[in-house]
């Protein structure tokens, strides 16, 4: 009976400290990340064909106003956001004009990737606010 007891025990302990072990280790990022990109490069659109990206309104607005098209005006990059969900990142909202996205994802190899891509200029947790 006291061999069971102790037997009993040790499992119990172990089967604690492999749990313990395996939360502690676990790559997890639960939460959402803003990717800022440097640049609007690879993109499909060109600023000569604004009727491409733009609404019709838009683009009559900017001529009777006679307002310039410029690379703010240019969707996100299609290329940037492929690599991103290549990589194992889920876009959930795009910004053409802060030129970035935020991301999900549960695995911090993930995050440690997207950061190290050549276009990508910052890389930032979004917080829930309380």
């Amino acid at each position: 009976m006291f061999i069971f007891i102790k037997t009993r025990i040790f499992i119990s302990g172990f089967l604690f400290f492999l749990v313990f072990h395996l939360a502690s280790n676990a790559q997890i990022a639960p939460h959402k990340y803003w990717v800022q990109f440097a640049d609007k490069q690879h993109s499909n659109f060109s600023l000569d064909k604004p009727d491409e990206f733009l609404s019709l309104r838009a683009v009559e607005r900017r001529e009777i106003y006679n307002i310039a098209y410029d690379s703010l005006d240019l969707p996100v990059s299609q290329y940037y956001c492929n690599t991103i969900q290549q990589l194992g990142g889920e876009i959930l909202l795009r910004s053409k004009w802060l030129n970035g996205v935020v991301v999900y994802t549960t695995d911090t190899t993930v995050l440690d990737t997207i950061r190290k891509l050549s276009f990508v200029k910052q890389l930032r947790h979004i917080r829930k606010k309380k």
